[in-house]
């Protein structure tokens, strides 16, 4: 798969989230909401990250499909925010403005370049893989489900893709 092939990929990608059972009438209960709350506000923050620098890095690659398909990752971790958040709005779960775990992720990819971001940004891509899976198992809501099953589903591509530069970057050419 190329990156043109990724572009494509993630242009097309908005379907998965189509049908994410906004209708559910489900209230999620005190257990629910004690287990999924708190884990809620800081996944719908740190999805939510701007993307300005990893754009800026990507550009310097010399790769315009690269940067396009980063461009277009960045879009889609925006969405899934955006999804989250409504959702949470709905719940009556505040958004978060501030959050110190996604500060930590921030700095430590800010501060090492491109290739150390995407050793982050895979880190973090772990890390809510396994969590999108426990939100499945977590709640009776069916947009939890739907969502955690479309975001599980895409996860596989975008590693890869991400994955690039730290296997072929040349050492100190974006860092």
């Amino acid at each position: 798969m190329n990156f043109a092939d990724i572009k494509t990929y993630f242009q097309a990608n908005h379907a998965r989230f189509a049908d994410l059972a906004w209708d559910d009438p489900h209230q999620l209960g005190p257990a629910e909401l004690r287990a999924v709350r708190a884990s809620l506000q800081t996944f719908q923050r740190g999805e939510g990250t701007g993307g300005a620098h990893l754009t800026a890095l990507a550009g310097q690659v010399g790769d315009a499909d690269y940067a396009a398909a980063m461009q277009l990752f960045i879009q889609e971790k925006e969405g899934h925010a955006a999804l989250l958040g409504r959702f949470m709005d709905r719940q009556g779960i505040p958004r978060l403005e501030r959050n110190w775990l996604h500060a930590v992720f921030r700095s430590l990819g800010r501060s090492l370049g491109l290739v150390h971001m995407v050793r982050v940004i895979l880190t973090a891509e772990v890390v809510v893989t396994v969590y999108y899976r426990a939100l499945f198992n977590a709640t009776y809501s069916g947009f939890c489900s739907r969502f955690a099953a479309a975001c599980c589903s895409i996860r596989s591509c975008t590693s890869s893709f991400i994955a690039w530069p730290s296997g072929s970057c040349r050492p100190g050419a974006t860092d």
